[in-house]
């Protein structure tokens, strides 16, 4: 009996997390599918959380949080004009906290931000795994 009870939550998780699968934007990758990305690369993606403030991106939907002691952000975006206004941003904010490494990319809609405050990355190989990953994702 109890091994029907697990069973049963297990096919109700996966079918629940199954439908969360989408992007909040359409025709651009979702962020649900890029963590899905970077934990597929071996990257712990737990601390990636909903950002509070999206709008401050020009943005619709955004999760950040440390991967791989890195500060990451993945934005899903309305126009290649907000994609402008994103990456913008993120240069203007690297020059305001001295940030020496970071990376801005996208696919379709979909920006990656990747910075290295606190130098944990020296070789840049998290960095890497982090935009093999990204690159992954197929609108």
């Amino acid at each position: 009996m109890n091994a029907r009870w697990l069973s049963a939550l297990a096919l109700f998780g996966a079918v629940a997390l199954g439908g969360c699968r989408r992007a909040h934007v359409a025709g651009t990758p979702s962020t649900d599918d890029v963590t899905k990305a970077f934990a597929q690369a071996g990257l712990a993606t737990d601390a990636l959380t909903k950002m509070e403030t999206p709008d401050a991106w020009s943005a619709e939907y955004c999760v950040e949080g440390p991967v791989a002691g890195l500060a990451v952000i993945v934005c899903e975006f309305q126009s290649d004009a907000d994609v402008a206004v994103a990456e913008k941003k993120a240069y203007a904010d690297w020059n305001v906290t001295n940030v020496d490494t970071g990376v801005v990319t996208k696919v379709g809609r979909t920006v990656l931000v990747v910075s290295d405050r606190s130098k944990k990355d020296p070789s840049g190989k998290a960095i890497q795994q982090l935009l093999t990953a990204f690159r992954s994702v197929q609108p």
